[in-house]
């Protein structure tokens, strides 16, 4: 009975190597935690004024935004602030 087990107990084991080693070779290149965006840049406020972005709070649920639009992430404010490609408001050019 104990041999049976053991024997249970390997076999499991290689199992789970098989499996292991076997999806490191469909996903080369993938690690553990890495992360699977490409990083942004981290901005000042000024930088992103200059880029033509404008300061807004990633939290804010309202914020609509294409992940092609960010500029990179603001440090040095108290919010997780994104820097967001600034858009054409046609309101703002009304003439009267």
């Amino acid at each position: 009975m104990k041999d049976k087990n053991i024997s249970i107990l390997l076999i499991a084991i290689a199992v789970f190597v098989v499996l292991f080693f076997g999806l490191q070779m469909l996903f080369p290149g993938k690690e553990a935690g890495a992360p699977t965006t490409q990083e942004t840049p981290t901005l000042s406020s000024e930088q992103c004024t200059a880029l033509g972005g404008d300061v807004i709070n990633s939290l804010n649920e309202e914020n609509v935004y294409a992940p092609s639009d960010i500029l990179g992430e603001v440090e040095g404010l108290r919010c997780p602030c994104l820097c967001i490609r600034r858009q054409n408001n046609s309101e703002m050019f009304l003439s009267d």
